[in-house]
């Protein structure tokens, strides 16, 4: 079963599917960010799906005048921050040990 959470930034709110963080294409993307930030949009519409990008789109938009990429790689550090997936991966692992 898919774990959720929930992402609270700058008033905007989305919850996430936490199995992306098992996501090889997800971490191998994750890998290029710093030579490629634009990359950081991949990554939430990797991570929140092309709604979700959408909502996040629409709310800065309406709130800034446009989409900036600073809010951007602003969301993105804080869905680690506060998605912190070393605990999804190990409480996966554990669980696997456990059932062995």
């Amino acid at each position: 079963m898919a774990t959720k959470k929930n992402i609270e930034f700058e008033g905007f709110s989305r919850e996430i599917d936490m199995d992306v963080f098992d996501d090889v294409k997800f971490f191998e993307m994750i890998d290029k960010l710093e030579e490629n930030p634009s990359l950081n949009i991949d990554v939430v519409k990797m991570a929140f799906g092309e709604d979700g990008y959408k909502a996040l789109s629409d709310y800065f938009t309406k709130r800034d005048g446009k989409l900036k990429m600073s809010v951007i790689m602003s969301f993105v550090a804080k869905m680690f921050e506060e998605s912190d997936p070393k605990d999804s991966a190990s409480g996966d692992s554990e669980k696997t040990t456990q059932k062995s």
